[in-house]
């Protein structure tokens, strides 16, 4: 079984809010820095996320949208992208124990809890600054002072 997307919990300022969302694993890093852009107070230590197919991750984020509903709390990204996917800090163990209990019946493939490895994220961002910083060097360096 391919295990290609990924749910994300998400906690904000040391579990005042979570965010339970879902992205492919091919954008993963990409969705953190975003979430991390916009939340700057989001703590990825705190963290975690699940491994499994598209339908499988779907069908488990729509199930803890309505399951928790009455704990949503809109907090609003910069360009709007998932305001309702915010709930309130105290149902995180709950929704943790909520996913393991459900993994077994009707999740088979569910992978995790897995620990978000902030490190990542910050190292990607940063790699990609050095590389444009000196390939914009090496571009005026070539200007300036051809062969």
């Amino acid at each position: 079984m391919k295990e290609d997307h990924i749910l994300y919990v998400v906690s904000y300022k040391n579990d005042k809010l979570v965010k339970i969302g879902k992205t492919r694993l091919s954008n993963r890093l990409n969705r953190y820095k975003k979430i991390r852009d916009d939340f700057k107070h989001c703590n990825f230590e705190l963290s975690y996320e699940f491994y499994s197919n598209e339908k499988e991750i779907s069908n488990l984020e729509r199930v803890l949208h309505k399951l928790y509903y009455k704990e949503r709390k809109s907090n609003y990204f910069k360009s709007g992208i998932g305001k309702t996917e915010w709930f309130k800090g105290d149902i995180k163990q709950k929704l943790l124990k909520e996913i393991d209990h459900i993994r077994g019946t009707t999740f088979r493939h569910l992978k995790g809890p897995y620990k978000i490895n902030d490190f990542s994220i910050k190292n990607k961002s940063n790699f990609f600054n050095y590389f444009y910083s000196f390939l914009f060097i090496g571009l005026i360096v070539y200007m300036f002072f051809p062969k």
